[in-house]
């Protein structure tokens, strides 16, 4: 009679199913992998496309700051220098015939005589010109009149008109006696005919210099 002995341990239950647990976890542990290598080479492209973009920022601005240095030597030259001073004072004087309500009252205050007052004051641009319509009270005929001619002589207005024919005078003998006149309205006019004088006689002394060099 032949009698066989097995002696080897029967399989537990890690032993039976850890096989079939294994394969999931490997498929999954692969496509974890994938995933993160994907990602990684998206992050490694991307900062590559950034680095490249700060580069080409980074020589269109160098390129930008040589030109603005080749400019400002240009500019830096003697000729360029006098044109731009000129430029600068032109516009300054330009600014200054921007219309500005204070600065209109106080030229029109400094201009009213005693006893003279201000009644009325509208605007009008006709023709591109800051035209001005008064209308002016006084104790007397005298104090309006001397308004009238300190408006005439002062260089901030031109063209002065008194529209109605005389003057008014409400409410009896003691009543102000009442005007409405129209003037333009150019501050800083005659400034503006020196500026032009002056450039063009930069101008000229230029011209006449270059001649001079010429004949030389």
């Amino acid at each position: 009679m032949k009698i066989e002995l097995n002696l080897a341990a029967a399989p537990s239950f890690r032993d039976r199913y850890g096989l079939c647990w294994a394969v999931p976890l490997a498929v999954g542990a692969f496509l974890m992998l994938a995933y993160l290598a994907v990602a990684a080479f998206r992050d490694i492209r991307e900062y590559g496309m950034f680095n490249a973009t700060r580069a080409s920022y980074q020589s269109q601005l160098s390129q930008l700051r040589s030109r603005e240095m080749s400019l400002r030597r240009s500019l830096e030259q003697p000729q360029y220098r006098q044109i731009i001073h000129e430029v600068n004072f032109v516009n300054s004087l330009i600014d200054q015939r921007q219309l500005s309500g204070v600065a209109l009252l106080e030229r029109i205050a400094r201009l009213l005589p005693p006893r003279v007052r201000l009644a009325s004051l509208t605007f009008s641009q006709p023709n591109g010109r800051a035209m001005i319509t008064l209308g002016i009270q006084g104790d007397s005929q005298e104090s309006v009149e001397q308004f009238v001619s300190n408006l005439e002589d002062s260089p901030d207005f031109s063209d002065v008109t008194v529209l109605q024919n005389g003057f008014e005078s409400k409410g009896g003998p003691t009543a102000p006696v009442s005007i409405t006149c129209t003037a333009v309205y150019s501050p800083g006019q005659v400034a503006q005919g020196q500026a032009s004088g002056a450039i063009r006689e930069t101008t000229t002394g230029r011209q006449q210099h270059g001649a001079a060099t010429a004949v030389k």
